[in-house]
């Protein structure tokens, strides 16, 4: 007897952790990203990252300031030479020089890329072509674009 009722008591945890566990894609901490874009242009990389933070972490943001947002923000995008030029309360642009590799003959490689949450939509858009995936805590495989 007590072993079923061991076996439903752990039937009902798994059914109550499972929504939770589903919820944390995209987040971090206090900012649940929705969406990542990325825009490749020649060697640059911009990268237009949008989120909710918590409500009640809202009027902390902007009372106490951007930095603990930014070094979230870095943890999420985990690029090195990352240069913020925008940081709101929904989104952030940054930008990324020397991000793709450029082989000197007007083609260039942004590389596979992995981020430090799952990203419930990426979009990355070169002048020929725009890739989306969903899901995803990599860029598989890179991209490959030329000169625009």
């Amino acid at each position: 007897m007590q072993k079923w009722s061991l076996a439903v008591l752990i039937l009902l945890i798994c059914g109550v952790a499972t929504p939770v566990m589903a919820a944390d894609t995209g987040r971090y901490s206090y900012i649940a990203v929705t969406q990542v874009d990325i825009y490749l242009f020649n060697d640059k990389a911009t990268i237009d990252i949008a989120y909710k933070i918590d409500d009640g972490i809202q009027f902390v943001v902007l009372l106490l300031g951007k930095a603990d947002l930014k070094n979230k923000l870095e943890d999420i995008i985990d690029y090195n030479g990352a240069e913020f030029k925008k940081i709101e309360l929904d989104h952030a642009v940054i930008e990324i020089e020397n991000a793709s590799i450029d082989y000197n003959d007007g083609s260039y490689w942004f590389p596979e890329h992995e981020f430090g949450i799952a990203v419930p939509r990426l979009v990355v858009t070169t002048p020929q072509v725009k890739k989306e995936f969903t899901n995803t805590s990599v860029l598989p495989e890179g991209v490959g674009h030329f000169k625009a």
